[in-house]
């Protein structure tokens, strides 16, 4: 199933990674509580492996519109008790995909001459992967899920393309021990959209620490 993902999500074959969803949200046997485990032999799809391979697949569309299905699919696995760090880490680096993506996608739009008016602009799309990842990150914390150095990286991308620069230097410095060039780079390409170049050459110098 994960190899078909990506070959799917690859080829823009969105309707096999819808039906696949389908597939995984109405078989009775992922009906289960949280507090249940898979028992050997059970359906590898109850897998968090699974359920990151969705969540790039939806978000790997490139108007970035797919960000919905993204949260669907981590929604579920946190009922079933599958959500994990790189779960919630696919989910992030898509929020942070879905900001550039529409505005790529807009940009492509323009010079093909159609109307400069989109059905979700890129404020929107700016707002709703700034919410969505304060929900993702919380829920983190809520469920004592860590958070590594992509954790860190991908959200400071998504405040940072938001311009929400004062959400991406909370992030870094609560990142802490998990702090690493990637994380830094992240924080330093924030600061320089903004025009901060005091947070971005003093970022730059504490890597150098």
């Amino acid at each position: 199933y994960g190899v078909g993902l990506s070959i799917a999500s690859s080829a823009g074959r969105t309707g096999w990674v819808d039906a696949l969803w389908r597939e995984l949200r109405q078989a009775p046997e992922l009906r289960r509580t949280r507090e249940r485990q898979p028992s050997e032999g059970q359906s590898a799809r109850l897998n968090a492996p699974l359920c990151t391979a969705l969540i790039t697949a939806f978000g790997s569309d490139r108007d970035g519109s797919r960000l919905g299905s993204c949260r669907a699919v981590l929604q579920w696995a946190v009922e079933h008790g599958i959500a994990n760090t790189t779960t919630y880490n696919a989910f992030l680096h898509c929020a942070s995909r879905s900001i550039g993506g529409t505005a790529s996608a807009r940009r492509g739009r323009r010079r093909g001459g159609a109307a400069a008016s989109d059905d979700t602009s890129a404020t929107d799309a700016a707002a709703l992967a700034v919410a969505m990842t304060d929900q993702a990150l919380a829920q983190m914390g809520e469920l004592g899920v860590a958070r590594d150095a992509r954790t860190a990286a991908s959200a400071i991308t998504v405040y940072g393309r938001a311009g929400r620069l004062d959400r991406a230097r909370d992030v870094y410095e609560e990142s802490g021990d998990v702090a690493d060039t990637v994380v830094g780079n992240a924080l330093i390409a924030a600061a320089a959209r903004a025009g901060d170049a005091v947070l971005a050459l003093d970022t730059l110098a504490s890597l150098g620490d």
